[in-house]
């Protein structure tokens, strides 16, 4: 679950995508909590490898997918929070995280965009590739 707080400390760490989602909006929840404004952003992680070598060593590297959900109420919205993210993600793409060692973003597959009828949001998604080395 790493990655998430990698993806989650970088979002709410970027003033472009703070100035559209306030950070208590940027949450690693699979659903949104009921009633919560919008514009918003989920994370979740989406599968994650254990580089582990034969012979174990201090540490052990990581690679997680991680899927960035953007809630907005309308096209405009959703495409300025989507924008914003992947700026994020390209723009820092070796953040600091305590705990972590040689961590590295990309992005990677983006959409679809699609509109949640039940609740009249308007919905994108764009995945990030996260590597890390984490202390076994």
């Amino acid at each position: 679950m790493s990655g998430l707080v990698v993806v989650h400390s970088v979002l709410v760490a970027d003033v472009g995508v703070t100035s559209l989602v306030p950070t208590a909006q940027i949450s690693g929840d699979d659903v949104a909590p009921k009633g919560m404004a919008l514009p918003l952003i989920l994370m979740r992680l989406i599968s994650g490898t254990d580089r582990k070598p034969i012979t174990l060593g201090a540490t052990v590297m990581t690679r997680q997918r991680v899927q960035i959900e953007v809630h907005a109420a309308d096209s405009v919205s959703r495409k300025a929070v989507k924008e914003a993210v992947r700026s994020a993600v390209l723009n820092n793409p070796f953040p600091a995280v305590s705990g972590l060692s040689n961590v590295t973003l990309h992005t990677d597959g983006e959409g679809p965009d699609f509109f949640a009828e039940a609740t009249s949001v308007r919905i994108g998604e764009q995945d990030v590739i996260v590597t890390y080395s984490e202390a076994v």
